[in-house]
């Protein structure tokens, strides 16, 4: 899948007044044919849940390390926190989806358990993280399953991005759309297939729509006015 001008909304938050990473956010994308960037974790139990952060305060307002809790302990305090497959049931292929892997548990557990649920979802995807551990080790089991699927590097740092240029060769590059200031980055955006994260301003997204690079687009509503 070519990612050249593709469109991805931030954490599905397609209209004020909806929740980040929420299945009405997710609906709301899908009836809008709206393709979605969501983040995912695991938890302590095996499940693996669409949510951004690696505590619970900023949405639950509870300092709690989600790694160490169960789906049962998650949904005591935030109730709006799906599992992640009941978001691929929600899309049923009808989007594309930009998964980004969360790195606050690095034992291998949740690039299998992502694939383990994907192998069954026909829909098109594309999987990245800002590990580079994960990234080699989703492109290694993709391999391994014979599996089509693409896997990119989320990167901010000129060595990260050098070191797996040479030893991972992600599929794709994800880069903070500030990064093409840099000669550096600039130099690898020409080279690969290239996302840029996280469009906030019209005059932004102005200036790189239709330049050959996906985005993902924050308070998308108002952008797009």
């Amino acid at each position: 899948m070519n990612l050249k001008n593709i469109i991805f909304v931030h954490r599905g938050k397609l209209k004020n007044g909806l929740e980040e990473n929420s299945l009405e956010a997710f609906n709301e994308c899908v009836k809008n044919n709206k393709n979605i960037e969501l983040d995912l974790h695991i938890l302590k139990d095996g499940n693996v849940i669409v949510f951004h952060d690696k505590d619970l305060s900023r949405i639950c307002g509870k300092n709690i390390d989600i790694k160490n809790l169960s789906y049962d302990d998650i949904i005591k305090h935030c109730s709006t926190v799906p599992l992640f497959m009941d978001v691929l049931k929600l899309v049923n292929s009808r989007v594309i989806l930009d998964i980004e892997l969360k790195y606050d548990v690095l034992n291998g557990k949740l690039e299998n358990k992502v694939l383990e649920i994907l192998d069954n979802y026909n829909g098109k995807y594309i999987l990245k993280s800002f590990h580079p551990l994960i990234v080699w080790r989703l492109k290694r089991l993709i391999r391994k399953k014979k599996m089509n699927i693409k896997v990119g590097l989320l990167v901010e740092n000129p060595f990260i991005l050098l070191f797996s240029m040479i030893f991972i060769n992600p599929d794709f590059i994800s880069l903070n759309y500030k990064s093409l200031n840099n000669c550096f980055f600039r130099f690898f955006s020409k080279r690969k297939d290239t996302l840029l994260y996280t469009i906030k301003s019209k005059d932004i997204f102005l200036k790189y729509i239709n330049k050959g690079y996906g985005l993902v687009l924050e308070d998308y509503e108002n952008l797009i006015k």
